[in-house]
């Protein structure tokens, strides 16, 4: 749950101003908590965030509750004012939603040259073969849906499963539908990866690159010899929620020994492995009655 002096200090530490640039004050804090705070606890609890959430703020009054999700999401610049999306000091890139054709499209046209070029890399490998269409007929070059089953069957382990397969039966059915033929597109090829990142699934695509043997560091556009070597995707996404005015923490457990962490990120061993069989490491803790 969030007092109102959290409140205040998440608003300062997102750097979100009022609409002429003023900083939060505790009045301010107060009245979101008043907005948010549908069970008069005195705090805004998970589900009363997550209402908040799901209305974009609106139900937040003075505007403060739109502009802190809007900093949340990585869309704002801190003063309510509309970001143009240049890259400047205060842009953060937003949180993706592909809804439509037109936002898989807005999320390719974000692709770094790194992670584009090798796209290309694996795509121009599966459409090679008397199967795809080449240059020589002046047509655009295509993954024959054969080449892509064993390439689904190589990165799941097997046909049915994952979401680059699901992504793929999608493309498979559209291309049926406005050419006859079950075969992937270069663009319908990124298409299938956007979606993937637009669900959050930055591991799965490390992954699925990893396993067709594609490196991501061999296409790093710009980057000398001398840099470090490119870490795999890594985020906090687990979390044990408790209720601070009813329990205290004791203590926690350490995720991974010092052995275990050295294997991942020294050793490149990276998660899942023959040793940690998934994605996700525990969350262990000890609380005690507040």
């Amino acid at each position: 749950s969030l007092s109102a002096a959290e409140l205040r200090q998440a608003l300062a530490l997102l750097s979100v101003l009022g609409p002429n640039g003023e900083e939060p004050s505790a009045a301010d804090a107060d009245a979101m908590l008043s907005a948010a705070d549908t069970d008069s606890s005195g705090e805004v609890d998970f589900g009363e965030f997550v209402d908040i959430v799901l209305s974009s703020g609106e139900g937040g009054g003075s505007g403060w509750w739109a502009r802190f999700l809007e900093m949340l999401r990585g869309g704002g610049d801190g003063d309510g004012a509309d970001n143009d999306g240049g890259g400047g000091a205060g842009h953060q890139p937003e949180l993706v939603r592909l809804e439509s054709e037109a936002d898989v499209e807005s999320l390719i046209a974000r692709f770094t040259a790194a992670f584009r070029a090798a796209l290309d890399a694996l795509f121009d490998r599966l459409a090679e073969g008397p199967a795809a269409l080449g240059a020589e007929g002046g047509e655009e070059l295509v993954i024959p849906e054969s080449a892509a089953l064993a390439w689904l069957e190589l990165i799941n382990r097997e046909l049915g499963r994952g979401g680059t397969y699901r992504g793929a039966m999608a493309a498979f059915e559209r291309s049926e539908a406005a050419t006859g033929r079950r075969e992937l597109t270069r663009r319908a090829f990124h298409g299938i990866f956007a979606r993937e990142l637009g669900e959050g699934k930055w591991w799965q695509v490390a992954y699925d690159l990893d396993a067709s043997g594609i490196s991501l560091a061999e296409f790093d556009v710009g980057k000398g010899a001398a840099s470090p070597p490119r870490r795999h995707y890594e985020a906090w996404l687990d979390y044990a929620y408790y209720t601070a005015n009813s329990l205290r923490l004791a203590g926690y457990q350490e995720s991974l020994s010092e052995e275990q962490a050295r294997r991942i990120y020294k050793d490149g061993d990276a998660l899942p492995n023959a040793w940690h069989p998934s994605d996700h490491i525990p969350v262990g803790c000890v609380f005690e009655w507040g």
